[in-house]
C-alpha cells in the first residue's frame, strides 16, 4: 500500500495492464480515483509503501522515465 500524509491511499491493490492500452479509473465521488492517480504519478509524496511497474518501484524511476510510461488526464471541477 501507499500512504500520503498518514492516510492510506492504496492498499492491497494489484492490477495487470497490457502495454499500449489506455486505462481509465471510474467510480463514485470520493472513491479515491484522484488519490490513486496522484499516488502513481508523484511517488516523491509517499510517506510509505510502494507501487511496482514491471517489477520496478515507481520511486526508483527518474522523472523522465516515469513520464515516458505514465500519462494522466486529471479531472477538474
Amino acid at each position: 500500500g501507499v500512504e500520503i500524509e498518514g492516510q492510506t491511499i492504496l492498499k492491497n491493490l494489484a492490477v495487470e495492464l497490457e502495454p499500449g492500452k489506455i486505462v481509465a479509473f471510474v467510480g463514485r465521488t470520493g472513491a479515491g480515483k484522484s488519490s490513486a492517480l496522484k499516488a502513481m504519478m508523484f511517488p516523491e509524496i509517499w510517506s510509505s509503501g510502494d507501487v511496482l511497474l514491471a517489477g520496478a518501484s515507481l520511486a526508483s524511476l527518474s522523472e523522465e522515465s516515469l513520464r515516458k510510461v505514465l500519462s494522466a488526464c486529471p479531472q477538474f471541477p
